[in-house]
């Protein structure tokens, strides 16, 4: 009866210890993610003169970290607006 609840104990003890493990791996994994997604260039505008017509381009860069890339992505909106003069 003794050596029963010891292995129970045991085993209930071992299922805790493979949890806490889990969730360290898991807690770790999402500061890896953090840090990467941190690690690109902070976003950008850029306002170019007026031109001829009356209008200005103004554009957009934003940085973000690609996970299916590995790597730090640009991506660039471009607006046309009426210059105010």
């Amino acid at each position: 009866m003794r050596k029963a609840k010891l292995e129970s104990e045991l085993s209930r003890r071992k299922a805790k210890e493979d949890e806490e493990l889990r969730h360290l791996k898991l807690l770790k994994e999402e500061r890896r993610r953090h840090e990467l997604k941190n690690s690109c260039k902070p976003s950008k505008v850029r306002t170019y003169a007026c031109m001829e017509d009356g209008f200005r381009v103004i554009k957009y860069f934003d940085y973000k970290y690609d996970f299916d890339e590995d790597k730090c992505v640009e991506k660039v909106k471009r607006r046309t607006v009426k210059c105010s003069h």
